[in-house]
């Protein structure tokens, strides 16, 4: 299972940053403003989003292998869909559904995970989200390459192939974990312990996305070249890969005090970075995103321990709690950003990422016995 839920993830690696990647060839074929350019990364958002929601129920209740093949079927066509570039409105539309294919798959492996591993979910899961951030940091690359011949449609084809790659996968691996609490037998989740993971869930993956989609567009506004925006994006997912296989190697279980003081971390770093009008985007981008690794992993890992019975419920509520960040954080950013341009637009991501630090602290100094908790 851990193999096919990483290979997932890293599909979704590459569609986190493949509108960051190709930001100025959309931007030119489709004749898109910074705001437009928002959008086709919200409209991602908002399909991973639908994706992980919806399939939560139903991964507590339903076969798993049946959700991983609609979700590849799924997220084939709709590569081939925005793949067209036939207009902003069905770019958009193909990158709804890639991302509500991501989201559906996304559900489906975190709760098979949490159910598969129980309290020693949060490694399995941190390992299976490496998959993401391998994805993205060799997206930018794969995906200039595939530009080379077929401009920005071959990075679309790809993404259609590989969905189409990941089905035969899902067909052929036997769910050998125990699935979830079926009809009425199943747990409802204990919302009000899972909502401040939902709650930093959306700041988190709105600051995330949106330092992703306008990467390019702050190196350029700083008198960078423009090729130096897709190097920061892979500077960035490269520090979160290493802050997610730091979170493998450690030996006691994480909890919320150290969210607080990555998430703390972060916000720092980019304030650093946004003061000084820094040449060296990429290493302060690779700073941001050790902090960051591990803040994702862990969110899942704690709702989905805080209920039991109902981790796919769990699990997809937080995960679209982030596609909520998703669609509103680039979109805001995009808004700001043609008023008054691309780095002064970045400075409300310091509120964002500052936000996940202080609920995290909130959570860490509440009693014990009232807390949700890996320790």
């Amino acid at each position: 299972m851990l193999p096919l839920a990483c290979a997932s993830f890293g599909i979704f690696g590459v569609l986190l940053v493949l509108v960051g990647t190709y930001q100025a060839p959309l931007a030119a074929a489709l004749d898109l403003d910074l705001a437009q350019t928002g959008l086709l990364a919200a409209a991602l958002a908002a399909g991973s989003a639908v994706g992980t929601l919806g399939t939560g129920p139903v991964a507590d209740r339903a076969s798993r292998r049946v959700l991983w093949l609609a979700g590849c079927t799924l997220g084939a066509g709709a590569g081939a869909l925005a793949a067209t570039l036939a207009s902003l409105a069905w770019t958009a539309l193909g990158l709804v559904g890639l991302g509500a294919a991501a989201g559906a798959l996304q559900t489906a492996s975190n709760a098979s995970l949490a159910d598969r591993y129980g309290a020693r979910a949060a490694r399995p899961i941190a390992a299976a989200h490496l998959g993401v951030t391998l994805g993205a940091f060799t997206g930018p690359g794969l995906l200039l390459l595939l530009a080379r011949p077929g401009g920005v449609a071959g990075g679309f084809h790809a993404v259609a192939g590989a969905y189409a790659l990941l089905a035969f996968g899902a067909a052929l691996v036997p769910e050998s974990h125990r699935q979830g609490l079926q009809g009425s037998d199943a747990v409802r989740p204990p919302w009000s312990t899972i909502a401040p993971f939902a709650a930093m869930a959306v700041c988190y993956v709105g600051f995330e996305t949106s330092l992703t989609t306008f990467a390019t567009p702050w190196a350029t506004s700083v008198g960078l070249a423009e090729a130096r925006g897709p190097r920061a994006i892979t500077a960035f997912w490269l520090g979160l890969f290493v802050g997610r296989a730091a979170l493998l190697a450690r030996g006691t279980p994480p909890g919320p005090a150290l969210l607080a003081a990555l998430s703390l971390g972060a916000t720092a770093i980019l304030a650093f970075a946004l003061a000084l009008d820094t040449s060296r985007l990429e290493w302060a981008l690779a700073g941001i995103g050790l902090c960051c690794g591990a803040v994702f992993p862990l969110l899942i890992a704690l709702a989905t321990r805080a209920a039991p019975g109902a981790s796919g419920t769990a699990a997809g509520a937080v995960a679209a709690a982030g596609g909520v960040g998703g669609m509103t954080g680039p979109w805001l950013t995009g808004l700001l950003g043609d008023e008054i341009g691309p780095r002064g637009a970045l400075n409300h991501l310091l509120a964002w990422s500052a936000a996940v630090g202080l609920l995290a602290v909130w959570i860490a100094r509440r009693p014990r016995g009232t807390r949700p908790d890996l320790c």
